[in-house]
């Protein structure tokens, strides 16, 4: 098992972990507190955000320019909503990853 190290401010009094995700033989597991927020929405900011860590990550690691990380992205996240694939099972490459 290899899990990431907890970010340096989780140990403040108003810290809360709301979402976990794992690969498990190539499919998709997460554990998250969805009621956590209390307007559905919210979560969409999280995931944008949590794209916008991973763009600036790659950034940092790769040198990827993060605005085409987010623009891919945002691209597979609304092919993936317009047409999910089963639970659980990563989405195939787009296009441009093909």
């Amino acid at each position: 098992m290899s899990e990431l190290s907890v970010p340096p401010d989780a140990g403040e009094p108003s810290a809360m972990e709301v979402l976990r995700a794992w690969l498990i033989a190539e499919s998709l597991h997460c554990s998250l507190r969805a009621d956590v927020f209390e307007e559905p929405a919210t979560w969409g900011a999280v995931l944008a955000d949590v794209a916008r860590h991973v763009a600036l990550a790659l950034q940092e690691a790769e040198g990827i320019d993060p605005a085409s990380t987010l623009r891919t992205i945002g691209e597979a996240f609304a092919r993936e909503l317009a047409n999910p694939n089963p639970e659980g099972t990563p989405p195939p490459p787009g296009p441009e990853e093909a």
